[in-house]
């Protein structure tokens, strides 16, 4: 892990780096974390920042967060208030979520997925659940609901809801494990 700033401040009685200007992370090469305020718990391997951060890894996915913890060790990332943004330009919303830099695995709860028109499912296409898992080849949501109708205030005219969506993300399909379809007016 290389970390880069113009003001790094060491307190050694608390085994405490930071940095309260921008602040540039690599690790291994192959993400890299921009933020501000980040703190470095020497003795715990944690780094964390409480300000907008930026992480980007060599596929072309970008997550933006505002609040996140690194655990050095583990190669895991753990953020609140998270909008992703796919190589396939797909934005993934959530409160809260873990991604695993070593298996590059996200799970998430309450998760909204706005599909890009680059996917072939249209221009309002959405997924919501309760919560994700998802590599580069699959997203699983629990409990989701799918729907390409324009957004509105009342309910879509049609939505499919299902215990299991399934998105492989390759061959673009969505898969419904007990699924009904729900027809409005």
């Amino acid at each position: 892990i290389i970390i880069q700033s113009n003001q790094i401040e060491y307190e050694k009685n608390k085994d405490l780096i930071h940095s309260n200007d921008f602040t540039k992370i690599s690790i291994n090469g192959d993400y890299i974390i921009d933020t501000q305020n980040l703190k470095y718990l020497r003795s715990k391997k944690i780094l964390k920042s409480d300000k907008k951060t930026t992480l980007t890894d060599n596929f072309n996915n970008k997550v933006e967060t505002t609040d996140f913890t690194y655990f050095t060790d583990e190669k895991k990332f753990k953020s609140k208030n998270l909008r992703l943004f796919d190589k396939d330009l797909n934005e993934y919303i959530t409160n809260e979520s873990f991604i695993d830099l070593k298996t590059n695995q996200i799970a998430a709860k309450d998760v909204k997925i706005y599909f890009s028109n680059q996917g072939g499912f249209g221009e309002h296409t959405r997924l919501k659940g309760n919560y994700m898992i998802s590599d580069s080849e699959t997203t699983e949501i629990n409990k989701g609901i799918f729907t390409s109708c324009k957004p509105r205030d009342d309910c879509p005219p049609w939505s499919i809801q299902s215990e299991t969506v399934v998105h492989d993300k390759k061959k673009k399909i969505i898969e419904y494990k007990n699924a009904w379809l729900k027809l409005y007016e």
